[in-house]
């Protein structure tokens, strides 16, 4: 018996879950996996998602892999997916009628199934819900996690029970089986961006992220910017730093930083390119920023959620509510070097 994390992706199917005694979905995944191979979910999504990168094609396949009890192997361990009997955290989207921060907590009742409802493509198992509760009384990181993950904490669903019961337990996450749920949640973030951060947003967002770390911004108008899209500067006499933001999944290599940095030599000493798809080309992305570590920073996908993580608490309040993310604090049990 396992304890499973769920989150689902909209109000209607949260709230169809809870109505009707299941839990699913899956939508982009057209077709029954009764018999699952990974590969082939993985090759299915990779044909939905062709510019997603490797590690989250992998993440969001291993997902209903894992829902429809898919088996993998880890370090030459066979660890079983989903099945009748365990134990399921819905992690519930805010809306109007509920406060933020309750889950359902249910026991899983039936084997995977493919149907169609409402003209929606499900993958659904059938539940016994136990109740809802708020995730004050749930382990804290339990409600944080991808949208299927797995704890292996073997006294997790004694632990759930005494919580169903309303005892305050404590949960020892030294084993925890979700150790991808990180990588999952920052390729969440990352398709977030790309989603609701398209085109010149994306350097709104940029802008954004400079002013957190003190910098005053003047953000060219969308429509030819002349090879600048922002202009920022420290302090009232600070250096003009120039910003060009290309929001494209392919790489930019030499001849794109050249062109940026003939523009910006007429504007401002240093500049930051940001390419979301990375550098590459000719040449690899580490010698190119040795090459143009003297005129320009580099910024690819991974920089840009490296410094929101930094600087995210700075964000205005209505950047926050196009963008919300809420912080998640775990012991980093691999930090060796404090003194016991």
């Amino acid at each position: 018996m396992k304890v499973w994390v769920m989150r689902n992706t909209t109000y209607e199917i949260q709230d169809r879950s809870v109505q009707d005694g299941v839990v699913g979905e899956f939508r982009w995944l057209k077709d029954s996996i009764a018999s699952p191979k990974l590969k082939d979910i993985e090759n299915i999504y990779q044909d939905e998602h062709p510019d997603d990168v490797p590690k989250r094609v992998a993440i969001k396949a291993g997902e209903p892999f894992r829902f429809a009890g898919g088996e993998r192997t880890r370090n030459g361990k066979k660890i079983p997916g989903m099945k009748k009997g365990d134990w399921i955290i819905l992690s519930l989207k805010n809306n109007k009628d509920r406060a933020s921060g309750y889950s359902y907590v249910g026991i899983i009742a039936g084997d995977y199934e493919y149907s169609k409802r409402c003209g929606q493509f499900w993958h659904q198992r059938q539940m016994d819900w136990k109740k809802e509760l708020p995730n004050s009384e749930i382990p804290h990181h339990l409600t944080n996690l991808g949208k299927v993950s797995e704890i292996s904490d073997p006294d997790m669903p004694s632990k759930l029970s005494k919580v169903l019961e309303g005892e305050e337990v404590d949960v020892d996450i030294s084993d925890r089986e979700d150790k991808d749920s990180v990588a999952a949640a920052r390729e969440d973030i990352r398709s977030f961006i790309k989603e609701h951060f398209s085109g010149h947003s994306l350097s709104k967002l940029v802008g954004a992220i400079l002013e957190a770390m003190g910098y005053k911004c003047k953000i060219s108008p969308e429509g030819p910017d002349k090879g600048i899209d922002i202009y920022a500067r420290l302090g009232e006499l600070g250096d003009t730093l120039c910003v060009q933001v290309k929001n494209t999944s392919s790489q930019k290599g030499s001849p794109d930083l050249d062109q940026f940095k003939g523009a910006m030599s007429k504007k401002g000493e240093k500049g930051i390119y940001v390419s979301w798809g990375g550098f590459g080309g000719v040449k690899h992305e580490s010698n190119l920023r040795d090459e143009y570590f003297d005129s320009m920073q580099l910024w690819n996908s991974d920089d840009v959620l490296r410094l929101i993580d930094e600087h995210y608490e700075k964000f205005s309040n209505e950047l926050k509510q196009k963008f919300p993310l809420r912080r998640v604090l775990v012991v980093d049990l691999q930090d060796n070097s404090r003194d016991n």
